[in-house]
């Protein structure tokens, strides 16, 4: 799963605009993460949301806190 979340993550260019610094919390099918936007230090929460679908697609979500 980890590989998977990494895969789609590379995918939307997420890990090259931002850096995973800590997992924040996780639920039944989402795990929130604290990330760092590269480009100018300004933190985010990134939720990322899996889906239980036949391709178990994962979709990220960024909040500004």
């Amino acid at each position: 799963m980890q590989e998977l979340l990494r895969r789609k993550w590379c995918e939307l260019g997420f890990e090259e605009k931002f850096r995973r610094l800590e997992e924040l919390g996780k639920g039944a099918t989402a795990k929130v993460y604290l990330v760092e936007r590269k480009s100018d230090g300004k933190k985010f929460a990134a939720k990322i949301i899996s889906l239980k679908t036949a391709d178990n697609k994962e979709y990220v979500r960024s909040l500004s806190i």
